[in-house]
Formats: structure tokens, sequence, C-alpha cells
């Protein structure tokens, strides 16, 4: 077995010199020397040059869309070698954990208006389980199929049975996916009123 003795390591754009020393320390704790902390959207970015090669001035978008944060880097290879961060946007209360709270949303507003019920007799434990329900189903609807939301006495004595189609998701999350492109574009955007 081969020892690993350094390493580069990549980081969100958004940690403080602070946050990369104490990880910087934590390595070397370890016995493992760091050559380099760099972000995660330069990492992608040298993943992409090392695939593609380009041989001229190139723009690669770099999207980190995490459970809690989005996180956008438009990147400029000069040259095949040069990496510039021309333009980042971020915002750290947008996550794909909007998606799974849209579902969870409808799921409750279908639910109640079916059985003519109340969240009066919904628990925290049921609440817990519809979210990691709508988690699971939304990892089968970003693969484009249906994902089944069961759960018995939801509310104490009727269930939750419902299928969501990638069609209904998309509906669902409409409002997301508009505040998402809007994001994109924003980069673009600024990036064309430059020239």
């Amino acid at each position: 077995d081969k020892k690993v003795t350094s390493c580069v390591i990549s980081v969100p754009q958004f940690f403080s010199n602070s946050q990369r020393i104490s990880i910087k320390d934590s390595a070397m704790q370890s016995g493992i020397d760091t050559v380099n902390i760099i972000n995660e959207a330069t990492a992608a970015a040298i993943y992409f040059r090392s695939k593609n090669q380009p041989k001229r001035q190139q723009d690669v978008l770099i999207v980190d869309y995490g459970d809690s944060k989005l996180d956008i880097s438009l990147m400029r290879i000069l040259k095949g070698r040069i990496f510039q961060v021309v333009k980042t946007a971020d915002d750290f209360d947008f996550g794909s954990n909007a998606l799974t709270e849209k579902m969870m949303e409808y799921v409750m507003t279908e639910f109640m208006r079916t059985n003519n019920s109340s969240e009066d007799g919904i628990t925290k434990e049921k609440l817990i389980e519809l979210k990691e329900k709508c988690e699971k189903g939304k990892e089968c609807l970003l693969s484009r199929k249906d994902a089944d939301i069961l759960i018995e006495k939801f509310d104490g004595s009727n269930d939750v049975n419902m299928i969501i189609t990638p069609t209904l998701f998309d509906n669902i999350n409409k409002e997301n996916y508009e505040y998402f492109e809007k994001m994109i574009l924003s980069i673009f955007q600024s990036e064309n009123s430059k020239d």
C-alpha cells in the first residue's frame, strides 16, 4: 500500500481564511502535507480541462447545488492552463432542500384537502417521516421516475397515499426552477454588460 503524504484540498468558495487554515492544520496533524487549498469551482474547472483540453479561451459554468445552498461560478480557462473566476453568485438559503420543502407543502395541502383534516393530529414524528419520504421521493423524481409517498395514519387515522409524477414535481417546484434560472442568467447578464 502506498502512503499518502501530500494533497490538494478543495473547499467551498465562502470558506474564510481561518477555516482554510484549520483544514490545513487538520491534514498536517494526520501526517499529510497540504500542497494547496483551492475552491471547489476551481477543482471542477481543472477536471473539465483535464477531460477536454481546450486550445482556446473557454468559459465554464460550475453549479454546486447542495442540500442547503446554491453556488454558481463562471470560470475562464485561458490557453488551457490559467483559471480566472469571472463571476460568482450564491444563495446560502436555497439548496435542494427547497425542492423537498415544496413537495412536503404539496403533500400536506392535498392530504388536508382530501381528508377535510387539519395539522392538529399530525405529530413531529410523522412530519419527520414525511420529510424522509419526500427526500427519497425526490431522488426518484430527479431520475424522472414516479415517487410513491405512503405514510400510515398520518394524522392519527388517515393514511398518506400519493403518487408524484416528474411532471407534477416540476409544477410544484416551478417557482424554485424560475429562481434557479434567474440566478444563472444573472451571471451571464452581468458578464455581457461588460462587453
